[in-house]
């Protein structure tokens, strides 16, 4: 319905869901969507056609967080929807309109993120309004609230936008932020940009210039900089967070490379251009395991590095068709086949069973890839490869 595509929701029946700025699509297969619009004059459409979130719960509903009409409850099987926008007469009815993203904790309760209008909780037909009282220090930090998590332990995190993190947990509302960092455990700076929970349950957050930090047994601890030991980060600013099979902690760095966080110690991998044998790049911004145990580490300008076996593969583009697109790594995705899909500034490759395979935009072949200029790649349960531009969305199916 609309090329500015915003998120991807593959469902428990198998069925896909694009959301837009025009409109929800449910993908039908062979190339057919049936689509969905607000209708003013129709209460059971969704509340507004501009989707930036999608969630399916519990019982199989689809939820949609949207820019202009709070939230709608998609029922999947007569495909009504339960309109859920903000009434100023009513308490209990959704804080704000603008509703960002999404959560179901294990108890059932659906959390949705708002821009303007704090953090709601759904419950039972009710909404439980959270907001910002600059009175109250157990309130949420500020009301403008981005992305929301519920990690293994069943707690909610919030990430807000310029106003650090918040954690729900037994009912209570901890903040952590950017005035505090000076006292025990809490957050350096205030903007995330990488945000990842650990099999042990710890959770991860990369900061913007303020490094990494871990949560932990109730307590925020911040690693600081060692770029010449074990004791610290080799840089403050992070791109990307991964956990590999092993339990160590790979961390990708603007201008420093890659650090391995294991038992305690970091390793560095720098970029030495006297050694042609180290990683590619201290310009790192993606990161995914194969199914070998690999590293494989996108770079911005450079190329990929592979990393196994203390040894490092150099991978970068050139003339030949068989062989990356481009040195300009923005996403790296590991599919259940063994299939490395790797989204670039220039094209689509993917690599399967030693050798390469690219994919680009021809403007004379509506069924090549949309555009090249690639921002991520996903692949769903199906096998079906999900590419998103600045300009919307592709699929590559790979049985045509």
């Amino acid at each position: 319905s609309d090329n500015k595509g915003f998120c991807l929701e593959m469902d428990t029946k198998g069925r896909r869901w694009v959301g837009t700025q025009n409109g929800l699509n449910l993908h039908l297969g062979n190339g057919k969507f049936r689509r969905f619009f607000n209708d003013p004059n129709d209460t059971t459409s969704i509340s507004s056609s501009f989707v930036h979130h999608l969630m399916e719960d519990r019982h199989g509903n689809i939820w949609l967080a949207t820019v202009q009409g709070g939230v709608s409850i998609l029922n999947p099987n007569d495909f009504t929807a339960t309109q859920h926008v903000h009434d100023p007469n009513d308490p209990a009815s959704i804080s704000g309109n603008v509703a960002l993203n999404l959560a179901e904790d294990p108890a059932g309760n659906v959390w949705i993120a708002t821009y303007g209008s704090g953090l709601n909780k759904y419950f039972d037909g009710a909404f439980e309004v959270f907001t910002n009282n600059p009175l109250d220090k157990t309130s949420i930090m500020n009301n403008n609230i981005e992305e929301v998590m519920v990690d293994r332990s069943g707690s909610l995190w919030t990430a807000n936008y310029l106003g650090g993190v918040n954690r729900y947990s037994n009912r209570q509302i901890i903040s952590y932020a950017y005035h505090d960092y000076k006292e025990q455990g809490m957050l350096p700076t205030t903007t995330l940009t990488a945000l990842m929970e650990s099999s042990d349950g710890a959770v991860w957050m990369g900061i913007s210039s303020g490094g990494l930090n871990r949560f932990k047994d109730g307590v925020f601890e911040q690693f600081p900089v060692d770029q010449s030991g074990p004791d610290g980060l080799y840089s403050l600013r992070i791109n990307d967070l991964m956990e590999d099979t092993q339990g160590r902690v790979w961390i990708a760095n603007h201008g420093g490379g890659v650090d391995r966080y294991e038992e305690g110690q970091f390793t560095h991998f720098v970029h030495d251009p006297s050694n042609p044998d180290g990683v590619i790049s201290n310009e790192i911004f993606a990161l995914a395991e194969d199914q070998s145990g690999a590293i494989w580490m996108g770079s911005s300008q450079a190329g990929i590095s592979v990393y196994k076996d203390g040894q490092f593969t150099s991978i970068k583009s050139n003339s030949g068709a068989a062989s990356l697109c481009s040195d300009h790594i923005t996403s790296l995705h590991t599919a259940q086949d063994g299939a490395i899909w790797i989204a670039t500034e220039d094209g689509l490759s993917v690599y399967r069973n030693g050798s390469f395979q690219s994919y680009k935009h021809d403007a004379n072949d509506r069924h090549s890839l949309p555009k090249n200029n690639l921002k991520v790649v996903t692949v769903d349960g199906q096998n079906q490869v999900w590419v998103g531009f600045a300009g919307g969305v592709g699929r590559l199916d790979q049985a045509t």
